[in-house]
Order: structure tokens, then C-alpha cells, then sequence
């Protein structure tokens, strides 16, 4: 009876995809004509239902698809006509039920498709690949990269795009549901996104571990296996710990040391068996050691709330039938912070929060008319571990760039005597400076505004009207 009035609660649940594909139209045309080109949008399967709450969460990745879609896809319509296609493009939004529990929702275009050699140059500029392991991996392997956080193919970074980010909340949100997503693209034919969803929500489901007195849950979707290890199999290669399960190489690394909680490293008796799950995430396995595993349990995800908005390695609670609160660790934020602790650093420099000390702070010079916006940018910059320096017009900055060396230069655009396109212009044409990364911070925000910022030179365009301070030091670390 209890599994009836589940299965009928859920039912209530379920909403036809068209309330949300009806919005594409719009989306596509207002998009196409942002970008100049003609785009003819193709939608089918809006019958179908799936839980609305999924709905809601899956709105932004499929705005976020389409806008990937038209800006590095669709080409405009003049190099559509010389590939020998018609000047309009197309995206395709597919729904289909693909069984009972399960439907499959495809973003598909007729672009270029995704430039593999691009993404391979940037994921070993990211450090994400070396150039011998290229050549063991599939397209679909390359292809993936997409979704890692802070590699991106565009040259120009705005507010919205080229910062990285996007392909990689697209992948956290699908995951969060419990779907998964796959990627195939053919070079000048265009790019298929499938998104494999469940139809209603299903409790969380976590593997429950303890470390160093503390508990934790660590998703079931990202647990490849759970082994017992002695002492006696741990190997070190290259100052690295590895254990070797069915030949193959798996980093070890200490749950409680890779959260803070203890810099212990490992230290059961030799005789002693010790829990070891192996944690997946794409192409990364690594081994984390705990004191116990209490076993799976099921539960319902609860936000921590706007003044926990983002606390690394975790991404939310789940309550235990005790009443007891336990976090549920973020495995991609966590595997990073592994990574960074087998490399010997610390935790803390995985937040990205840029600081240097002493004579490795890289020098910013800051070019902006209003006093009140100069100081704003000024003690942002100087927080976040730089240098800085300032200039109240493009004049004064270009005469500080022929005098001292900056690493990096922040200007606004709208500026008596010199603005802030004539500024980039001039250092992209003098030999000596040129090379040097030039974001654009300003109020306008048109298309043909950061297409003018985009040909002078600039390397990033962010508009004050969206303007984060995260987004500022997160471009100024990615250009620098």
C-alpha cells in the first residue's frame, strides 16, 4: 500500500517537457540574432513526461546547450555558404522515452562540430593532459574534457562565456539528478549532446564512511567498489602511494587528510585490514582510505543554505533516520583536492583564490576614469594577493606600460582623451607590450560593443551591469 501511494504521489508529479521546450523558440531566435545568424529550431517529443521537478532543474543546462550550440557551433551564414550548406542552421531538441524509468533528452546542431585539436591544446595548457597520453585516448575520452571545470576552447572571455565554467555545471547539475550525459561530434557535420534522465526523482543513495571520528556520505554513483587493503599492498611510485587492484594503478589518498580534518598520513597496523573505496570521476580513479564503512543509505538531499552557499569538498546534508545531520561530499571538488594533496600542496590552494606572497605577486595596472570605481577595482585586485596600480585615463596607462612592467591590464571602456578600445589597439600594436592579457570592465553591454572589444584586441569583456568580483579574480587567474 505504502509502494502505491508512492508510485501515485510520483505520478502527480509529472509534467510534459513542452512546458519547458516551449521557451526554445524564443531562446533561439533572441540568441541567433545576438549572434548574426539565421538558425531554424526543430522540437519534438514535448509529450513526454518527467517529474517537474526535474524540469526545474534541467531548464538552465538546456539554455546553457543552446548557447554553446550557436556561439562555437552554427557558423554564420556566410561560412555556411562557402562549406556548401544553407545559410541557416539548425538545433534540434529530441525527447524520447527510452523505457519505463528513463528518458533521453538530445541537443543536436548542424555546426562545425567541436574542434578536437583545440580542446587537447587547452586541457594541456589547463594541465588536465600531457602530450604522451593524448594518444591513448578515444574522441569520446577527448570529447569529455568539455566538462571540466575551467577548460575552455574560446579565445575571448565575457561574463557569460570562455570563463570554462559552463560545460562543467552542465555535467554537476545532470549528475545531480541522477542522469548521465554523452557527447559525439563529426567535424564540419555538427555536435550531439544525449541526456539520459530518470522520470521521477529517487531518494539519494550514499555510501555512509567515517574518518577520523567525523561522518560523512559519498555518493553511490561515483563508488566503482569498496575493498579491504593491508599495509603490506600499498607501493610507493614516485613519492606517490598506489595500490594495484587487477593490474591496474590506484593513487591512495587519506579521506581525512584530503578534507583538513588531520594531516596524518597512513597509520593502521601492518596486520590491520583497512577500508579503501575507489572513487570514479571520467577518466580519474583514485583509492581514499577511511576508518569505516557503516554501509549505503538512502535519504533526501537538503541545501545548506545562502550562508553556506559553497563550501569546498561539499555539496550538501542528508538526515539520518536518528535524527543525525551528515555532509554529502562533492566528489569532483573532492577528487581535485586529492589531486592537489598527492602533488604535496596544500587543500586550501584548490579554492582558486589566487593569493601570492612576497616577490611572486604579479603586478595588475588598473585604467578608470570614476574614483569611486578605480578604488571598487583597486582593493578587490590588492585582496585577492596582487599588485596594483592605477591610471585615470588610457593616456596615463599606456605611459605606465612604456615605464613598468604589468602582468595584466584592467580598463574601462568609456574614458576622456584615450578609451578603452583606442588603449587595447595601441598595446596590441607596440611590440613590447603586446603579448600583455587586456580585460575590458565597462557598462556597455551590446553585441556590437563586445564585438568591437573582441577586434581591438581584448582577451576578456565583462559587463559592470554583471559584474561579480568572482568572476573578475577568476579571469584575471585564468589570463595570468
Amino acid at each position: 500500500m505504502v509502494d502505491d501511494l508512492l508510485l501515485d504521489i510520483k505520478t502527480t508529479l509529472l509534467y510534459p517537457f513542452s512546458t519547458l521546450l516551449d521557451i526554445v523558440p524564443k531562446i533561439v531566435r533572441d540568441l541567433g540574432r545576438e549572434y548574426a545568424k539565421e538558425i531554424n529550431p526543430v522540437i519534438s517529443g514535448g509529450e513526454i513526461e518527467i517529474d517537474r521537478r526535474i524540469l526545474d532543474e534541467i531548464k538552465d543546462p538546456l539554455i546553457h546547450l543552446i548557447r554553446n550550440s550557436i556561439d562555437h557551433g552554427i557558423e554564420t551564414p556566410a561560412i555556411r555558404e562557402l562549406s556548401g550548406k544553407s545559410p541557416t542552421g539548425m538545433i534540434e531538441v529530441n525527447i524520447q522515452q527510452e523505457s519505463v524509468r528513463n528518458v533521453i533528452m538530445t541537443v543536436r546542431d548542424d555546426g562545425a562540430g567541436i574542434n578536437r585539436e583545440k580542446i587537447i591544446q587547452s586541457a594541456i595548457k589547463a594541465g588536465f593532459l600531457n602530450k604522451e597520453s593524448v594518444e591513448q585516448l578515444t574522441d569520446s575520452e577527448i570529447y569529455s574534457l568539455i566538462f571540466r571545470s575551467g577548460l575552455s576552447t574560446s579565445p575571448f572571455i565575457t561574463d557569460i562565456s570562455g570563463r570554462g565554467l559552463g560545460m562543467a555545471i552542465v555535467a554537476e547539475k545532470v549528475s545531480k539528478l541522477g542522469g548521465v550525459i554523452d557527447i559525439s561530434s563529426v567535424p564540419g557535420k555538427g555536435c550531439t549532446f544525449s541526456i539520459t534522465l530518470p522520470v521521477t526523482i529517487s531518494n539519494f543513495r550514499g555510501i555512509l564512511v567515517q574518518a577520523e571520528e567525523q561522518f560523512f556520505i559519498i555518493p553511490t554513483t561515483y563508488v566503482e567498489r569498496a575493498v579491504r587493503i593491508y599495509k603490506k599492498d600499498i607501493r610507493t611510485v614516485e613519492a606517490q602511494q598506489i595500490v594495484i587492484l587487477n593490474g591496474e594503478s590506484i593513487a591512495l589518498a587519506v579521506l581525512g587528510a584530503t578534507l583538513g580534518i588531520t594531516q596524518e598520513k597512513i597509520k593502521k597496523d601492518p596486520g590491520a585490514p583497512m577500508p579503501l573505496l575507489i572513487l570514479s570521476l571520467g577518466l580519474t580513479k583514485i583509492g581514499f582510505l577511511v576508518d569505516q564503512i557503516h554501509g549505503e543509505q538512502e535519504g533526501i538531499v537538503k541545501e545548506m543554505g545562502p550562508q553556506l552557499l559553497h563550501v569546498t569538498n561539499i555539496s550538501g546534508v542528508t538526515i539520518l533516520g536518528n535524527g543525525q545531520i551528515i555532509p554529502i561530499l562533492n566528489i569532483p571538488e573532492l577528487m581535485n583536492s586529492a589531486a592537489l594533496v598527492l602533488k604535496g600542496e596544500s587543500v586550501s590552494e584548490s579554492t582558486g583564490d589566487n593569493e601570492t606572497t612576497g616577490d611572486e605577486k604579479k603586478s595588475i595596472l588598473v585604467a578608470e576614469d570614476s574614483i569611486t570605481s578605480r578604488t571598487l577595482l583597486r582593493n578587490i585586485i590588492e585582496s585577492a594577493g596582487y599588485r596594483v596600480k592605477t591610471a585615470v585615463d588610457g593616456k596615463e596607462a599606456f605611459l605606465f606600460l612604456k615605464n613598468e612592467m604589468f602582468d595584466l591590464v584592467v580598463s574601462d571602456v568609456e574614458m576622456p582623451g584615450m578609451n578603452g578600445f583606442e588603449l587595447t589597439r595601441k598595446i596590441r600594436q607596440d611590440k613590447a607590450v603586446s603579448e600583455t592579457p587586456i580585460i575590458l570592465l565597462t557598462a556597455l553591454d551590446s553585441a556590437a560593443d563586445r564585438q568591437n572589444g573582441m577586434e581591438s584586441g581584448a582577451n576578456a569583456y565583462i559587463v559592470k551591469g554583471n559584474f561579480e568580483q568572482s568572476n573578475l579574480l577568476e579571469t584575471i587567474h585564468r589570463l595570468i
